[in-house]
């Protein structure tokens, strides 16, 4: 009976707890020329690590990408003041493949960095798991409680951030930062 009971029990523990997260050997993955994880699609089909632009234009995330991307339509307006020198701004996306909002802004975002004329090179895109986390820890320090989170950096300080979704629009929201004008994330932890 008591083995019974402890079984009971441990069960209940295991189910309650969830299991263990699946570790990865990360000895295996490649690294980009700033030795950083390049993504990889984890046990749950997720891209986790470093990628860019291209690799969501691809299948099987160019079905949603693609299509936000060629639909949004950028406030011509704003994006006059979007057109300004940018050269010491860069920025820092976190984003995951299995979030509607990041499935949602990210595209528009890099649209309205398209329009921008912006140097993509200066916009890192790193992906996360359920957790919001990578391989190697490129979150670790960034305060990322929701995806996606895009980090405006200017001469390598943080200047502002939009998370999860914008309070007007990406562009509005991205101009209000460069512009230094008071903004605060549309969503705060």
């Amino acid at each position: 009976m008591r083995k019974l009971a402890l079984l009971i029990f441990s069960t209940f523990l295991f189910v309650n707890c969830g299991a263990p997260k699946k570790t990865i050997d990360t000895s295996t993955l490649e690294k980009n020329e700033k030795g950083q994880f390049v993504a990889i699609k984890n046990e749950k089909g997720s891209l986790v690590g470093v990628t860019n632009k291209e690799k969501l234009t691809q299948p099987p995330y160019s079905v949603w990408f693609n299509r936000t991307f060629d639909r949004y339509k950028t406030e011509k307006e704003t994006m006059k003041s979007l057109n300004e020198n940018t050269s010491d701004i860069t920025m820092e996306i976190f984003m995951g493949t299995w979030c509607s909002d990041s499935r949602r802004e990210v595209p528009r975002f890099y649209k309205v960095l398209d329009e921008m004329n912006y140097d993509l090179t200066n916009a890192e895109l790193i992906m996360v798991d359920y957790e919001k986390e990578t391989y190697d820890n490129l979150q670790k320090d960034k305060n990322i409680i929701r995806v996606p989170t895009f980090i405006i950096y200017e001469n390598g300080k943080e200047i502002g951030r939009i998370v999860e979704t914008p309070q007007e629009s990406l562009e509005e929201d991205l101009n209000k930062i460069l512009q230094k004008e008071p903004y605060t994330p549309s969503v705060v932890d």
